[in-house]
């Protein structure tokens, strides 16, 4: 269920952190959209996951492990009770993901051992979390969806 003023919580999430660089403990990927999540809905399903690992080994062995996932989009969509969806049913507030192979303008680190980058679309715009603050990329150039709500 979507707030009521979902659109401005979004808006100011994406602000806020528009110049956070990346830090795979504490501003990641997944993190990224549980707080994308957390704007829409008011919920934050990803939060049980911060703290539970120091780098990508040990990320991926929690996910393997704890959750039973192989990945993030799978962590992600077993945690919203969600299928996967094409790109072109996204909307606003959703949480999209990026193949960072296919997309030449998108270089995230959470790429490299998770597979499909996760971020949170804006309509038209999604943001990611990248190296120096927040990577924007055209939507529809993006693999999947997921509905949040």
């Amino acid at each position: 269920m979507r707030h009521d003023n979902w659109q401005t919580r979004l808006s100011d999430l994406i602000e806020a952190n528009r110049e956070k660089p990346f830090d795979f403990v504490s501003h990641n990927c997944l993190l990224w959209a549980g707080l994308g999540i957390k704007a829409v809905t008011g919920k934050n399903p990803v939060s049980k996951v911060a703290g539970n690992y120091a780098d990508e080994r040990s990320a991926l062995i929690y996910l393997r492990n704890k959750e039973k996932v192989k990945d993030v989009p799978e962590f992600l969509a077993k945690t919203l009770g969600q299928e996967q969806r094409a790109i072109a049913f996204a909307r606003q507030g959703d949480i999209v993901f990026a193949n960072t192979e296919s997309v030449e303008d998108l270089s995230i680190n959470c790429g490299k051992i998770f597979g499909e980058v996760p971020g949170v679309c804006y309509g038209s715009i999604s943001y990611f979390v990248g190296e120096f603050g927040l990577v924007s990329c055209e939507t529809l150039k993006l693999s999947r969806t997921l509905w949040v709500s």
